[in-house]
């Protein structure tokens, strides 16, 4: 999962955190790749010379990648994995795990989550299974034809 960060605004408290007064709005592009160096910004604090204080860095992010994704977990183990991404904006959610007590521990947590089996379908089988479908099949025909193929 990528995260642009879209806005960082510094806080400043000279009270122990009990009140913060904003200090520096920091908003929009301020890398043009992910390989450019950090920016460096200078913040003035030289109005608070003798004082003790806190600073606190806020920041508004925005997922990148993950909306309305479908998340293929082909080694579900906990199944964290899948449920980080539907917490995150993923439509959808398509397992395997292949020990079925791990499996059960999965389809518990999905129920205490209150997602629904249309939501995150769990299969208890390797996700070399999945694999040799992929490669055996057109990719492009519908999810329904993979899962019939799954399912037998």
């Amino acid at each position: 999962i990528l995260f642009d960060i879209i806005k960082l605004k510094v806080y400043i408290s000279t009270d122990f955190g009990l009140n913060y007064s904003l200090l520096q709005t920091i908003s929009g592009q301020q890398q043009s790749s992910n390989t450019d160096a950090w920016k460096e910004s200078i913040l003035n604090l030289s109005a608070y010379a003798n004082d003790t204080v806190r600073i606190l860095f806020r920041s508004v992010e925005q997922t990148v990648g993950i909306q309305n994704a479908i998340c293929i977990d082909l080694f579900a183990g906990s199944g964290i994995l899948g449920f980080e991404a539907l917490s995150r904006g993923a439509n959808s959610v398509i397992a395997f795990e292949i020990d079925p007590k791990i499996s059960k521990t999965i389809k518990t947590n999905c129920a205490k989550l209150g997602i629904p089996k249309s939501q995150y379908q769990l299969f208890n089988r390797s996700c070399l299974d999945f694999m040799s479908i992929l490669n055996s099949s057109n990719y492009l025909n519908s999810k329904l034809i993979l899962f019939n193929k799954l399912t037998k």
